[in-house]
């Protein structure tokens, strides 16, 4: 009986742990957040910055989240552009049902899709609304394992 009820509390907590970290509304608010305010929230949902890279016209900070089932990661950074005054936020997961609600939830917020593009490790989707543009993204990448996994890619940019 306790074996039983620990097995039915590891499965509720495991589904916890590949629950939905971001939905749209979030990414696009974090894209209008400076990097104090940016680098508040995604710490607090469990992210932590790992690096930043600064060119003459850019600068951009990265955040990991390390799953500890099957060494899955899920990655998060924030981009400026200074030359082009523009602002990016790039969001990637493994999980599947979470990149079918973001997908969801660009056609409910009314993005229109304007063109997809196909190449050998990747299929890109993407929808414009007034001056942002939100791309995604099917990659096929190896995982840390060494094996084959969908990665699915997130990007909201504003100001174009």
């Amino acid at each position: 009986m306790k074996r039983s009820l620990l097995l039915i509390l590891l499965l509720i907590n495991s589904s916890f742990i590949f629950a939905q970290k971001f939905k749209l509304n979030e990414l696009l608010s974090l894209n209008e957040m400076n990097i104090s305010e940016y680098d508040t929230y995604v710490t607090k949902k469990g992210y932590e910055f790992y690096k930043r890279e600064s060119k003459e016209n850019f600068e951009k900070y990265n955040y990991n989240e390390y799953y500890y089932t099957y060494n899955r990661t899920s990655y998060i950074s924030k981009a400026y552009f200074f030359n082009l005054k523009r602002k990016k936020i790039s969001y990637q997961t493994s999980n599947k049902n979470e990149y079918k609600r973001i997908k969801n939830d660009i056609i409910e917020l009314g993005y229109k899709f304007t063109h997809t593009e196909t190449t050998d490790l990747a299929t890109f989707l993407e929808y414009r609304k007034n001056d942002s543009r939100i791309a995604i993204a099917l990659i096929i990448a190896k995982n840390s394992l060494g094996y084959l996994e969908n990665v699915y890619e997130i990007t909201v940019e504003n100001n174009l």
